[in-house]
């Protein structure tokens, strides 16, 4: 039995709320707790600048940092109809195959997550036993000399999409709508996050499958809420090997996320359970 069930490599992040206020956020902190929560075994392989906090908040998880003089850094905005716009503020280190550790090579599930075009496409030739999930997001993004992030084309993609079991990403991840198509048409397996419209899984050689959401009790923070269904996908995919079915979970799963700011929103099994039985979804 591998040692690690759940591998998230990418940046933890600290998302500034204003001049004062800051968090911990990335999907490495939000979709690792998340699977966490869901019972698997979890590691983190990140870069940051020293951070007590970080230690605090990844609690039962295995968390191995490369050394930075940052720690990568946000700021995330929302005009009402939920649109967001990021500002990147500080960078921390690239993150390579040399820095996996030798005992998390066999983990069951990997989840390769950039955010700031900081992990090595490399890494999906180092598992070949694993489930391969990818988040490309920070490989559909640049930054201009202020920060301000701005969609741009995948480079290099066709490797990654032929290797990966499964590739999640938001419609606002793309430059262009028709980028969805192409994708779609390249992957195996593309999971396409839609907010309360849900999400619609593309697989080879089957027709779309649209999975609606949850409603949520209450919206206080849309941050997070991709990450958090990309981990309950990939969790219930390596479990049960039906891609439909994982996606309803993970829209269950993503309806807490929005609930409660930051990392506050992910929710505990036992929520996820009893939401899953009785819970209303958007039409």
């Amino acid at each position: 039995m591998p040692e690690i069930d759940y591998l998230l490599i990418g940046h933890v992040v600290v998302d500034r709320i204003s001049k004062t206020r800051v968090r911990f956020g990335g999907t490495a902190a939000y979709a690792s707790l998340t699977a966490r929560n869901l019972g698997m075994q979890t590691a983190v392989l990140t870069s940051a600048a020293f951070e007590p906090g970080l230690v605090d908040i990844l609690t039962n998880i295995r968390v191995a940092r490369v050394p930075s003089e940052f720690t990568t850094q946000f700021v995330n905005t929302y005009d009402l109809f939920h649109r967001r716009q990021q500002r990147i503020e500080a960078v921390a280190e690239r993150l390579e195959p040399r820095h996996v550790l030798p005992e998390w090579q066999d983990a069951s599930v990997v989840h390769l997550a950039p955010l700031v075009q900081e992990v090595d496409p490399a890494f999906a030739d180092v598992f070949p036993h694993s489930l391969l999930g990818i988040t490309p997001q920070g490989w559909l993004r640049a930054w201009d000399e202020q920060g301000l992030v701005r969609p741009k084309e995948w480079e290099n993609a066709d490797a990654l999409l032929e290797r990966a079991d499964a590739v999640i990403l938001s419609e606002e991840d793309v430059a262009r709508p028709e980028q969805i198509t192409d994708l779609a048409a390249r992957a195996r397996l593309l999971v396409v996050t839609q907010g309360k419209r849900g999400a619609t899984v593309f697989q080879r050689g089957k027709p779309p499958f649209c999975s609606r959401a949850f409603k949520a009790a209450r919206e206080t923070d849309p941050t997070g809420a991709g990450d958090v269904f990309a981990a309950a996908f990939l969790t219930h995919l390596h479990r049960s090997g039906d891609p439909f079915q994982a996606a309803e979970l993970a829209n269950c799963v993503a309806s807490f996320a929005v609930e409660r700011a930051g990392i506050n929103g992910v929710p505990e099994l036992e929520q996820v359970q009893a939401r899953w039985a009785s819970g209303k979804r958007h039409r």
